[in-house]
């Protein structure tokens, strides 16, 4: 009897608590027994995550995609911080107008990379402030009104090591010293190179010969004797091998 009447209290109270309410019978009882869920509050969208639709152009395969009359290939290397050559495209159209984006890979692909904010003329230069290898693309877009067709370059490999001379596909850019089979020769800005002559190089005297390699131990020159270290450097104020050498390096006789 006293179920029953438990019961008829319980239901009593569920209805004046629903007319109160404004809730259902089966909301009431959820939230009597703890069962109901609070429904989420809708959240905001992020301004970033929006896009304006009128931004947004459509690719449209009839128009003329940009054709690379200059585009990335093989490989640039580089010390830290070196000043190097941007690297540089070119594509046209015969109709729109051409606007570039670059963007940069982790690997050797023209496809994933990561954009690269402000990066949108014909030529960029890669931050080489830290070692590393980083691959560099870019997608030319042709835009004909609101339409657009998109063509992307081949990839250019960039690597950074500490100390490293500036080398273009395997050429030395700018000044510096190179080595092949036959020995050491220096590259000036414009590409010439020291020949018959001394020259002065960081603070130091070396002699290269008629071919332009860098000369080594004793060497006469105009009448004079030289010693030249086996780093081309040369000897002066000093003895070497029981011979003295003035300031200019000359043996003193």
């Amino acid at each position: 009897m006293r179920k029953r009447n438990t019961a008829i209290l319980l239901a009593i109270g569920l209805g004046c608590m629903t007319l109160l309410s404004g809730c259902s019978v089966t909301d009431t009882v959820d939230k009597i027994v703890g069962t109901a869920v609070e429904e989420e509050t809708p959240k905001e969208s992020d301004p970033k995550e929006t896009i304006d639709k009128e931004d947004v152009k459509e690719v449209d395969e009839s128009i003329e995609a940009p054709a690379f009359t200059k585009n990335l290939e093989g490989n640039l290397t580089c010390g830290v911080g070196a000043d190097i050559p941007a690297l540089e495209v070119a594509a046209e159209v015969s109709e729109g107008t051409v606007t570039y984006q670059w963007y940069q890979n982790s690997m050797n692909s023209n496809g994933g990379g990561v954009r690269l904010e402000g990066a949108t003329e014909a030529k960029y230069t890669p931050d080489v402030s830290e070692e590393g290898t980083t691959y560099y693309y870019v997608v030319a877009t042709n835009t004909v009104g609101d339409k657009i067709n998109l063509t992307t370059s081949n990839v250019m490999e960039v690597t950074v090591r500490q100390g490293e001379q500036t080398y273009l596909n395997g050429e030395l850019v700018g000044a510096g010293w190179v080595k092949n089979d036959r020995g050491w020769w220096y590259q000036k800005e414009d590409g010439s190179y020291p020949a018959s002559c001394w020259m002065e190089i960081n603070g130091q005297w070396y002699l290269f010969d008629q071919d332009g390699y860098m000369l080594t131990g004793w060497q006469q020159v105009d009448g004079g004797w030289y010693y030249l270290n086996d780093d081309g450097t040369m000897a002066a104020n000093m003895t070497v091998d029981g011979y003295v050498l003035d300031p200019s390096g000359r043996m003193i006789e």
